[in-house]
């Protein structure tokens, strides 16, 4: 403290009130450093938001882009891969083209030679593509072609942003080769506007655009500003930058947010006004800067108030104090407060009227014992050894000890009379004396009451600075907390953002799977049902073959019934012969019936012959018709197996169907639910950055009534130090009457050391605490002086 008290300036020590106004300079000084601190940190994560949103809108979008791209990509190879497409089936590869269009920014699709130009198969516009009466590509639009298309089938290219005529929209070519036809591509024509329709989202504030790495405009929801070059990449936007800004040809700046696109040479801008995007940030600035403003302003008007009331109080009394220590005793102590400085006053007041009547009865006494003591001059010859003894009485009541006495005489009425007199005054004066010790004591136990009240108030303020600043801590504490669960519900919101993105590309993809699943289920059915067909017949050839070697095995009958004629004519023919030689002994006859039975003979030999190539015939028709059989058989027992396969699998592609019409209905409920969790992450976030803010109010308010505390506690302590001071003055008082010895009310005489322990004793209050008031003492009757002009003189 004292090396405090050097250090501090002689201008300053000796004033309280520039004290209060350095300390509240100081207070507010701090509190702007603070503030400051706190609206630059606000300033920059708001700064810090803004930027991380604009481009992860962006980079969303820019995804979102890649996918659509990609899918033309696939659909244009897989028409590559079509058997229409290979196999130059027109028909069908109209069909498929036409099936091409379904996206409607695919303006339209084309198989062509993009050596000659030759359009084999095309559906959707023509926009000028073609030669007049031809189908034909024209020769623009022929070399567009092959600078487009990739070097090798499955590679996909796509052209710059183009346009042949002024009544043709600007669109982009997609094109691949086909595999085994390399002179031969298939192409997709996209109409950028309908494309900037269909992947750019409409925004409140703001917009998307897509430019190309030279600066032109691929995308926008303006067609007029497609294929034009961008106002901000002229300006000077850097488009390696995530994040920039920037300003349009008519002077307003932007902010941007920059992602590129993998499948082409673009990049997806999310735009808006600096004003639109930091119009939280200003609206949070002003606030922040408002309240620091107000808080430095009432501040301001409290710590005046506080120090101009006290300031002036304490001014006030303790120029009474000099008027007082003056002797100017007429001056009332004039004090229009309640509080402690107010009872100061009054007990200052008070003090003032007890010492004018006591200097006042003192004076009175003193004059009268001045003409009493000119009396007795005239009577101190003869009074000469009365006298002696009265000095020798009066000395030592001038060394202090009032305790002494007169005795009267007998010779001199007067002298008894002066005795009786002195004897009464010094009985005032000893009472005088006695009074204002009591009352000095008084005095002196207040003040030191009033600075105990003070320390005592002191130190609960202390302790509530303390509190306030540990509450002050904590609210910091949960600030700063409050802060790291909003980053964290920002990144769990985005993280639940792209989930839901996933999820519904996985539902896209489970919908194409179902639908595919069903398609493959209705041809799968087909197939059975042919086969079913193809069983039939093949069981009804089986039931004819069966029927054809019944009549072969009739067949074979008749042969050998034909065979045993045969031989039966030719054993007939035989006997015919014999029974001719036998004749030929006998008639001439005999000729004719050998020449019948030769015919006979030769008949049946023809027959016999005709009926073993019958048979032979026959029997290979037999085996032939075994082996068709046999075969025909094999054939419906594989188509019964195949059958048996195609319904297993219509069977497994139903069911595998079915699963993907549950996965899509689950995917769709998970992206939905996805999307519902996400809306409450938002919502988390947002009352989480409210909760973020009240804390911060807190922290503030917090740290303003500590400011206060402090404020009130240096404050009781100069209160505290001028009650000390005004009991060291009133202990100097007790100090100068010790040189008395009064006697008690028994009659015992009490010195000064005796006067001690009344100090350390009681403070002489009445029943209700109030300080006793000394008795104003009586004038002497024999004119001696009064206490306070004490002369030692006879």
């Amino acid at each position: 403290m004292t090396l405090i008290r050097r250090l501090v300036p002689d201008v300053l020590a000796s004033s309280l009130r520039r004290k209060f106004l350095i300390a509240g300079v100081i207070v507010l000084v701090v509190l702007g450093g603070i503030g400051g601190a706190v609206y630059g940190a606000v300033s920059q994560n708001l700064s810090e938001d803004v930027q991380a949103e604009y481009e992860q809108d962006a980079a969303v979008q820019s995804q979102h882009l890649d996918a659509t791209l990609s899918g033309l990509e696939r659909r244009a190879v897989t028409l590559t891969k079509t058997r229409p497409v290979q196999n130059d089936v027109d028909g069908d590869s109209v069909v498929l083209l036409r099936g091409a269009e379904e996206p409607s920014y695919v303006a339209a699709a084309m198989y062509v030679n993009s050596t000659t130009g030759e359009t084999y198969a095309r559906a959707g516009q023509d926009w000028g593509l073609f030669r007049s009466n031809s189908t034909d590509l024209t020769d623009e639009w022929a070399t567009t072609v092959r600078e487009t298309q990739g070097e090798t089938p499955g590679e996909v290219g796509m052209s710059e942003p183009t346009t042949l005529r002024e009544d043709v929209p600007p669109v982009v070519l997609v094109s691949t080769p086909v595999k085994n036809h390399p002179e031969r591509s298939i192409v997709l024509v996209v109409e950028l506007e309908a494309l900037s329709e269909s992947v750019l989202p409409a925004t409140t504030d703001g917009s998307y655009v897509v430019v190309g790495d030279d600066g032109q405009t691929v995308l926008s929801d303006d067609a007029n500003d497609i294929m034009a070059s961008d106002e901000l990449v002229t300006a000077g936007l850097d488009l390696s930058e995530s994040f920039d800004r920037a300003t349009n040809a008519s002077g307003a700046p932007k902010v941007v947010g920059v992602a590129s696109v993998s499948n082409a040479d673009w990049y997806v801008t999310r735009r808006t006004t600096a004003e639109s995007a930091f119009a939280v940030q200003s609206f949070v600035e002003f606030g922040v800067g408002g309240m620091l403003v107000a808080l430095s302003l009432v501040l301001g008007v409290v710590g005046l108030t506080l120090v101009r009331n006290t300031v002036s109080g304490i001014s006030d009394l303790s120029e009474h104090a000099r008027r007082l220590r003056g002797g100017d005793l007429e001056s009332p102590v004039e004090v229009d407060r309640r509080d402690e400085l107010g009872e100061l006053g009054a007990a200052f007041d008070e003090m003032r009227v007890s010492l004018d009547d006591q200097i006042t009865a003192a004076q009175e006494a003193r004059d009268e014992a001045e003409s009493r003591r000119r009396a007795a001059d005239a009577f101190s010859e003869h009074l000469q050894a009365t006298a002696d003894d009265y000095s020798e009485t009066m000395d030592a009541c001038a060394d202090g000890d009032l305790t002494r006495r007169l005795a009267g005489s007998e010779e001199s009425e007067a002298m008894t009379a002066v005795a009786t007199s002195f004897n009464a005054m010094m009985d005032d004066l000893e009472e005088t004396v006695r009074a204002t010790r009591e009352f000095a004591s008084s005095v002196e136990t207040e003040s030191g009451s009033v600075a105990t009240s003070t320390d005592e108030v002191k130190t609960a303020s202390a302790q509530v600075t303390e509190s306030v600043q540990e509450i002050s801590v904590g609210a910091d504490e949960q600030r700063e907390k409050l802060e790291a669960v909003s980053t964290e519900m920002e990144g769990l919101a985005t993280t639940t953002e792209e989930i839901a993105a996933s999820a519904n590309e996985v539902a896209d993809t489970a919908e194409r799977s179902a639908t595919v699943g069903r398609e493959g289920r209705d041809a799968a059915e087909d197939a059975i049902e042919g086969m079913r067909e193809i069983e039939g017949e093949t069981e009804d050839a089986v039931a004819e073959i069966d029927a054809l070697e019944s009549q072969m095995r009739e067949i074979d009958k008749l042969v050998e019934f034909i065979s045993n004629v045969a031989h039966q004519t030719n054993m007939l023919a035989l006997n015919a012969n014999i029974e001719a030689s036998r004749g030929s002994s006998g008639d001439g006859n005999d000729d004719g019936f050998a020449v019948v039975a030769k015919e006979v003979k030769e008949l049946a030999a023809e027959a016999k012959d005709a009926a073993e190539d019958i048979e032979e015939r026959l029997e290979r028709i037999d085996e032939q018709t075994e082996r068709t059989a046999a075969q025909v058989r094999d054939v419906n027992e594989r188509v019964a197996e195949n059958a048996d396969s195609v319904l297993a699998a219509a069977s497994a592609l139903d069911e595998m169907a079915s699963y993907a019409e549950e996965t899509n209905t689950g995917v769709q409920e998970i992206s939905a639910a996805t999307e519902e969790q996400a809306a409450s992450t938002e919502e988390v976030v947002a009352m989480t950055e409210g909760a973020t803010e009240i804390s911060n109010r807190t922290a503030s308010e917090a740290e303003t009534v500590a400011a206060a505390a402090e404020e009130q506690t240096a404050n009781l302590s100069s209160v505290s130090d001028s009650a000390d001071r005004l009991s060291v003055r009133a202990s100097d008082l007790w100090d100068a009457l010790e040189a008395f010895e009064v006697r008690d009310d028994d009659g015992s005489v009490r010195d000064g050391s005796q006067g001690d322990d009344d100090r350390d004793g009681d403070d002489d209050r009445d029943g209700q605490g109030s300080p006793v008031e000394a008795p104003a003492p009586s004038p002497s009757p024999d004119g001696g002086t009064g206490p306070f002009e004490w002369s030692g003189e006879e």
